[in-house]
């Protein structure tokens, strides 16, 4: 029963943090949970500090000659699920002109996915696309993805929307 309470007040403390994005501190703790739910469970103190998933996984997104470009620098002792990893182009500025290129990753036994690819350090994924001929200036780029600690902690899975500029022609 512990176990639940502890995984609930995690849960609960997690999305809070995840809804609120205020940046206000860089970690998460399952023991400093939304609206005290970890002092009223008498769990205070009884595990470790995460990093928002901001800080943990920092994601940029490029449009280069011919591709989309998404690259993460992921944070010591946490990692990224291969399989996680998404690009969809949103609109009518592009269309895909392949299929998704990801590096391989690193072997792991994971308890919900089984075996599985994931990430350490660094990862990237490249889309490449045809710009439509008569498409807008902008692309809108979703990028999906889902990362976990080391520590026993996954993130839900993220997604992220960017508007990338085409480079403009010279006449």
């Amino acid at each position: 029963m512990r176990v639940l309470v502890v995984g609930l007040a995690l849960l609960i403390t997690l999305v809070g943090s995840v809804e609120a994005e205020t940046g206000a501190s860089a970690a998460v703790s399952p023991t400093a949970g939304k609206d005290g739910v970890a002092q009223i469970l008498g769990l205070a103190g009884t595990g470790p500090d995460f990093l928002h998933p901001d800080v943990a996984f920092v994601l940029s997104v490029d449009l280069l000659p011919g591709k989309v470009m998404a690259s993460w620098r992921v944070a010591e002792h946490y990692y990224l699920y291969r399989e996680r990893i998404a690009i969809e182009l949103v609109g009518n500025g592009a269309q895909a002109a392949g299929g998704l290129s990801l590096p391989k990753g690193k072997p792991k036994e994971d308890a919900y996915l089984g075996r599985t690819e994931v990430y350490y350090d660094q990862a990237w994924a490249e889309l490449p696309i045809r710009r439509a001929v008569d498409g807008p200036g902008q692309l809108v780029v979703r990028v999906r993805y889902q990362g976990c600690a080391d520590a026993g902690l996954c993130y839900p899975p993220i997604t992220k929307t960017f508007e990338l500029s085409f480079p403009t022609t010279s006449p």
